[in-house]
């Protein structure tokens, strides 16, 4: 038996990943379990996709904590962001699923899964994509290189 409060909160919280991926002009592309797959410039050709990703994946951190808030849920979320070339497209025979898949998929779910709780990582392929003038913060990983990235505060100043 699922519960449908937790139903509800489920939806709730696509909702509102949806809405914070349109803001900084990125679409969902899937959910996989607990994972929300969203990618930028599938539609449209943003030259600016990896600054864009990087702060669409740290407000939508921030919003699932803010959503475990206004519920008195303990929610958090870890995220990570990769660039690069990848393929879309309708998978299966009977029950079609869209999907996507490609190089900057697996590096950006890899760099999830080894991020801190309410933390983002950026692999190499977006770190040369993001201007200089973004502070980020190079962090080891067993796989390699990562950098965590946290947006500027309203005063300049970082958290």
């Amino acid at each position: 038996f699922y519960p449908r409060w937790r139903r509800d909160l489920y939806y709730d919280l696509v909702d509102r990943l949806d809405a914070v991926a349109g803001s900084h002009g990125l679409e969902r592309v899937k959910i996989q379990g607990d994972s929300y797959f969203a990618a930028c410039g599938l539609n449209e050709l943003l030259i600016d996709h990896a600054p864009r990703a990087a702060a669409f994946a740290s407000t939508a951190v921030e919003a699932v904590r803010s959503m475990g808030d206004d519920t008195d849920t303990p929610l958090t979320a870890r995220a990570g962001v990769a660039s690069g070339s990848l393929a879309t497209g309708l998978v299966g025979s009977t029950g079609l699923v869209f999907d996507s898949w490609g190089d900057p998929v697996d590096e950006a779910f890899e760099l999830a899964h080894a991020a801190a709780a309410d933390r983002v990582l950026v692999g190499p392929s977006a770190r040369v994509r993001i201007p200089a003038s973004v502070h980020l913060v190079e962090v080891a990983l067993l796989t390699g290189q990562a950098w965590e990235y946290s947006p500027p505060s309203e005063s300049g100043v970082r958290p």
